[in-house]
């Protein structure tokens, strides 16, 4: 594939992070400045009756569609992070490789009807889930559709990888509405917030004890249970 060439010469090389970094600022002001152009258009046409967008949120909201899809959301991303473990012994194929893929197109879709049905689009666009949609989706677009094979792919698929333990966060819209009062239910979500952060909390830990530099689809220099074991330490005490 041709290399992606970089302002500062004509003869330098782009690395893929950077390009990457550069399309995750870019999808968030070319997606801003449409926000705003469309508001000016819409203020000036705005009518009385119900939007096609809202009239889908009702419906949707009526039916319970959108907590079914909110359960789904929750799933899959326990299973992308699965994935995630499951990579760093070294177990690969295309299997899990065409699933993974699945399961972003599946995300994607949901965050593009959630920013259909926003009432404020600009505000769910710089929202934490959002944002954690966004540098979970778009990397792993970026390495299906752009060659990095001759550039530093092992730094970059580490890094695409590594973007899934963020889904771990987006669970947290589920948990944040789970039904009941009192001790229990603040129980029940205080355990999920402390599991949640330690789960995170290792993937990050592999990374600054074991590094990028190794080959991918070998197992990582430090073992996710070992990894986990010092960071349950760490946090428990």
């Amino acid at each position: 594939g041709a290399h992606a060439q970089s302002w500062l010469g004509a003869g330098a090389v782009m690395q893929p992070e950077v390009l990457l970094g550069l399309i995750v600022c870019s999808y968030f002001a070319a997606s801003t400045t449409l926000v705003l152009i469309g508001r000016l258009f819409s203020s000036k046409s705005r009518k009385r009756r119900l939007s096609w967008s809202l009239r889908l949120a009702l419906y949707l909201q009526r039916t319970h569609l959108l907590d079914a899809i909110d359960l789904g959301q929750t799933g899959l991303s326990l299973v992308l992070c699965a994935f995630y473990v499951v990579e760093t012994y070294g177990v690969t194929g295309r299997g899990l490789e065409v699933a993974d893929r699945i399961m972003h197109v599946f995300f994607a879709l949901d965050y593009a009807l959630r920013f259909y049905l926003s009432k404020n689009r600009l505000t769910y666009l710089y929202s934490f889930f959002a944002i954690v949609d966004v540098l979970t989706i778009i990397p792993v677009f970026f390495t299906m559709f752009v060659d990095v094979s001759s550039s530093s792919p092992q730094v970059l698929l580490r890094l695409v990888r590594l973007s899934k333990m963020f889904r771990t966060l987006r669970s947290f819209r589920v948990m944040n509405t789970t039904p009941g009062d009192g001790i229990k239910r603040e129980v029940y979500l205080l355990f999920f917030t402390v599991g949640t952060m330690i789960f995170s909390a290792t993937g990050f830990y592999q990374v600054v004890e074991g590094g990028f530099d190794f080959p991918v689809g070998s197992p990582h220099p430090l073992p996710f249970d070992e990894a986990f074991y010092w960071i349950t330490i760490e946090v428990l005490g």
